[in-house]
Order: C-alpha cells, then structure tokens, then sequence
C-alpha cells in the first residue's frame, strides 16, 4: 500500500533501508517484504493514546497504523488528526499511512466493556541520517575534522530537507509515471 500511494517515497525508503541492511548484514528485518524497520505492538486491552508527534520517526516519512480488536468503531477508537482538523472513524483491521512525526494526532477511548489494540509501523530519523553521513553516527562524523563539514552538508537547512520530503510525495497528475519506477 505504502509504494502504491507513495511511489517516490517507497523507493527512498528503499535506497536507504537496503543501504543499512547492506552495511550491516548482521541486522535482521523484523518482517519479511516490509520496507518499516520497527513495529509496535500496543496490546491493550484499550489501548489509547494521547495527544503526540512521534518525534523519533523520520520527520516527512509515513507510518502504517492499524488498529484491531472487537469495538464500535462509530462510538470509538476514532483517530484524530489535530493539524488536519479531522476526526476520522477507523474501523478495526484498516490502515492509515500518515506522517505522524509531522502530525498531531491521538484516537479517542472506546467503550469499557470492548477491546482495542494497534499495529504501529514507522522507521526511526536515525536510520537516514546514519545513512546520509555515510553509514557514520553523527558523533563520529563531529569528531573527524572533514566530517564536520560532511554533517552540515548532509544535514541542510530545516526548510531544504522539508521541500525534500514532500518532494517524495506524489501528486496526482505525475503520479502514475512515478508509479511506474516500481516496476
């Protein structure tokens, strides 16, 4: 669904997720055929969150949720997306692809007597970074004389990497060309 919606952005994704696993053969996906390097399992039984970003994600990247359990989803468990100012009923065993590092959001209780659990699918803003610095932390990069500089190049400026990022979001008239670069 991710690289259906998101052509552009799947494949970045991609790029640097094979790049990671590439550099250290020694980690393992937690899934096969997922491109999300880490999944969260809130169990429940009513599992409900609060107002948030998750600041840790990558800050333009998407993230799959998906909720479970037995509730009414007419009477709870609806996701708000405060930024958006939307409220939207989300029915047990759907998926949502947000941004949510970008987002504000929370889901709304449910009844006492029902269940509700959720998926969370995301990769961490490290990973890309680590990545970007040539498969260097940051520190390390600070602590080189020549990696200062690479730091700062890589990092760019705060409104640089955000044309970045929604640059990767298709839009609806090049997005069937875009969707043509997974096949």
């Amino acid at each position: 669904m991710f690289a259906f919606l998101a052509p552009k952005m799947f494949n970045h994704y991609t790029r640097v997720i094979g790049a990671m696993y590439d550099n250290q053969p020694e980690l393992i996906a937690n899934f096969d055929n997922r491109i999300f390097t880490a999944t969260s399992f809130n169990c429940g039984p009513q599992t409900v969150s609060l107002d948030h970003f998750d600041h840790n994600n990558l800050s333009y990247g998407p993230c799959a949720l998906t909720p479970l359990g037995q509730f009414d989803y007419k009477k709870g468990g609806h996701l708000i997306l405060f930024d958006l100012k939307l409220v939207i009923e989300f029915p047990p065993g759907t998926i949502a692809i947000i941004p949510l590092a970008a987002v504000h959001h929370r889901n709304t209780p449910i009844a006492p007597d029902k269940d509700r659990m959720l998926v969370a699918q995301y990769c961490g803003g490290g990973i890309f970074r680590w990545v970007a610095y040539g498969c260097k932390t940051g520190t390390s990069l600070d602590a080189m004389k020549a990696g200062k500089a690479r730091k700062l190049q890589r990092n760019g400026g705060y409104d640089e990497r955000w044309r970045e990022g929604l640059g990767l979001y298709s839009t609806a008239d090049p997005w069937a060309n875009d969707l043509k670069t997974l096949m």
